[in-house]
């Protein structure tokens, strides 16, 4: 997914017709409410859904290797909810 989304061309077209394409205007809004009841700081949705996703997507992808390098397993329960409560307190307005 992410080779295709920095890829361009008719993939990637298809991956946002079929699959992509609406999470952005659904993830957009699911930001702005969370601004209005005062729960996000305020920014560009856009901008603050992509850093959501960017951080719980990252720790998921480099996982694996952090684990070997660090010993640090960023896939236990107990990290992820870490990860979430320091994603929050960011956030927070």
């Amino acid at each position: 997914m992410f080779h295709e989304a920095a890829a361009g061309g008719e993939r990637q077209a298809w991956l946002l017709e079929n699959c992509m394409g609406a999470d952005y205007e659904i993830g957009a809004i699911f930001v702005e409410e969370y601004q209005r009841q005062g729960l996000i700081r305020q920014g560009s949705p856009q901008h603050l859904l992509h850093l959501i996703s960017g951080a719980l997507t990252y720790n998921s992808l480099v996982a694996p290797m952090t684990l070997r390098a660090t010993g640090l397993d960023l896939a236990s329960a107990e990290a992820i909810e870490a990860q979430v409560s320091l994603l929050q307190d960011l956030l927070r307005p």
